[in-house]
C-alpha cells in the first residue's frame, strides 16, 4: 500500500476494558476520528474537565457493542458500569493515532 499524506478520516481501534470478576478484559472495537496534530492539541486543552461522554464523542463515532447505540445514553451506560472505560478509550485512541503502544 502506498503511503498517503492525508490519512483516512476514521480508523478502527480495539479498546480493552476490564470487567469485574473476569480474568480477561472485554474488547470493544471503536471507530475513531482522525485529528491532525493541531486538532489534537486543541482537543487536549478542550477535554480537561469535560464529561467523559463528551470527550469520547469528540474522538469516536461508533463501536461494535451489540444492543447498545453509540450515543450519549450508551456511553453513559458504559462509563457508569465499567469504571476504567473512559481512560482506556482515550488511551487506545492516543495509541492508535500516534503509533505508540502501551506496555513493554
Amino acid at each position: 500500500m502506498a503511503f498517503k499524506i492525508a490519512p483516512n478520516p476514521t480508523f478502527k481501534g480495539k479498546v480493552h476494558i476490564h470487567v469485574p470478576g473476569e480474568a480477561k478484559p472485554a474488547v470493544i472495537t471503536f471507530v475513531f476520528k482522525h485529528k491532525t496534530r493541531a486538532q489534537l492539541d486543541e482537543f487536549q486543552a478542550w477535554a480537561k474537565g469535560k464529561p467523559d461522554e463528551d470527550v469520547i464523542q469528540e474522538i469516536a463515532e461508533g463501536w461494535d457493542v451489540e444492543g447498545l447505540e453509540f450515543d450519549r445514553d450508551g456511553l453513559t451506560a458504559l462509563c457508569q458500569n465499567h469504571h476504567s472505560a473512559p481512560e482506556r478509550i482515550v488511551q487506545a485512541y492516543w495509541s492508535e493515532l500516534t503509533g505508540a503502544r502501551l506496555g513493554n
